[in-house]
């Protein structure tokens, strides 16, 4: 009996087997691709949620510190008590120790806000805000920086003014007789008005003393305004990022 041998069944097999071959390995580097692509999302979901949790502590941690500045209203009494003193008597003992005590105890030093920013920091470390995948949150954090910029600005013009104010201050009274006010720290309780206090005479240089008082009152009152609509709008914005991640 003769057998006769068919190559191209066995070329057919071959080829089945290699396309077989092929299938397995494109399966297997497709899987592997999307299994790497999963593991790197869900990394980035964990370290965005990491960082919304610790710009929420930011927030909050500004929260307290807007409200302590906010009750403190001893800078606006201050400049109120000042703005009361007879401006037509400088030369009076009782006007000029006035003029002053309110000066050295109320309005010699004045305070801004400090934002917390490290989680901030640490978003543009990572690339910006790569890692938010949330639009709307991206947008509420660019808007969030926008006014914190915002706040810097009318901070820095109000630390300005308050240093011209403190020059004019400088020429117009006697800076060693500050102890008379301020002690240690402790104020006096009254207005001495005991000696003089001024080093001049020129009511000009006076009177442009308290029109920078009058300015560095005005910038300071809407740098307060400002804040405490900043105030609002962190709470508001605490309460939508714990909406969006689940955080109670």
């Amino acid at each position: 009996m003769e057998v006769h041998y068919h190559p191209h069944k066995e070329s057919q097999k071959k080829w089945k087997e290699y396309l077989i071959d092929f299938f397995m390995i494109f399966l297997a580097v497709t899987l592997g691709f999307f299994s790497e692509n999963f593991k790197e999302h869900l990394s980035d979901t964990n370290r965005e949620r990491e960082y919304i949790e610790s710009f929420i502590q930011n927030l909050q941690t500004d929260v307290g510190e807007l409200k302590e500045l906010l009750a403190d209203k001893e800078i606006m009494n201050g400049y109120d008590s000042l703005f009361r003193v007879d401006k037509t008597g400088f030369l009076k003992l009782p006007v000029q120790d006035s003029l002053f005590y309110y000066s050295v105890r109320y309005i010699s030093t004045i305070r801004d806000f400090k934002q917390t920013d490290f989680t901030i920091i640490q978003l543009r470390n990572a690339g910006g805000y790569r890692l938010i995948q949330k639009r709307n949150v991206a947008d509420s954090i660019s808007k969030y920086e926008e006014k914190n910029d915002n706040i810097k600005m009318q901070s820095a013009l109000m630390i300005q003014s308050f240093l011209s104010q403190f020059n004019y201050f400088d020429q117009i009274f006697d800076l060693s007789k500050v102890s008379r006010v301020f002690n240690g720290s402790t104020y006096a309780s009254h207005i001495p008005g005991s000696e003089p206090v001024l080093i001049t005479n020129d009511y000009n240089k006076i009177a442009l003393y308290i029109n920078q008082c009058y300015q560095t009152n005005l910038i300071y009152r809407g740098y307060r305004s400002m804040l405490n609509n900043h105030l609002n709008y962190l709470n508001r914005l605490i309460i939508f990022l714990k909406k969006e991640y689940h955080i109670n």
